[in-house]
């Protein structure tokens, strides 16, 4: 083999095991621990519950409400929260989002809150509601981390939850039930909103 070549092999064996310089890197997930304001513009439903997850971690009371429908932005829906039925006689009856701001608000104002983590499970793919256009439902496991200066809780259940697009076409949650995962397990998410409400 002439030296040209030997060159010739190297330099190109060089070159293909290098990473191009100009390809496009991967882009980071957001760091939402880091962050205190992470919110996707909710142009598909999947990004609302991706933005719930982030509110909640984040403790950001404005963007958590933003996951909510707001009736001034469709006419055909108002929001409904069905609690755990195991709850009777609950004062989660007639839940409204003013409900909902002011539980979670009475939890990240709470001076032992240390961190809220929200994890999902077994999600089901959103499916069309045929008698509601531009309206999609999907349900899910969770587990909710709460920890205190003293003590931690995880509140479990399963979630179903059904979005809508409105005017501006952002997707939102305009209905919510809570159910538990198992009757042996007390704490859903039904009892975190009725013991901070």
């Amino acid at each position: 083999m002439t030296v040209l070549i030997r060159i010739t092999l190297i330099i190109f064996l060089f070159f293909a095991s290098c990473t191009n310089p100009f390809s496009v890197r991967e882009a980071e997930p957001p760091n939402i621990l880091d962050n205190s304001d992470t919110f996707e513009r909710p142009t598909l439903s999947e990004t609302v519950l991706t933005n719930l997850r982030y509110a909640l971690t984040q403790e950001n009371i404005t963007n958590y409400e933003k996951c909510f429908i707001d009736a001034n932005n469709t006419s055909n829906y108002t929001f409904k929260f069905l609690h755990d039925q195991r709850i009777e006689g609950s004062l989660l009856n007639d839940w409204t989002i003013a409900d909902e701001i002011q539980y979670f608000s009475n939890i990240i104002n709470s001076d032992t809150l240390k961190s809220i983590n929200l994890s999902y499970s077994q999600m089901q793919s959103y499916q069309q509601i045929s008698t509601h256009p531009d309206s999609v439902w999907t349900s899910f496991n969770y587990d909710l981390l709460l920890t205190f200066t003293e003590s931690s809780t995880v509140y479990k259940g399963q979630s179903i939850v059904k979005l809508v697009k409105d005017i501006n076409s952002l997707w939102a949650i305009y209905y919510w039930e809570d159910r538990p995962t198992s009757d042996n397990y007390e704490n859903s998410w039904s009892i975190l909103k009725l013991k901070f409400r």
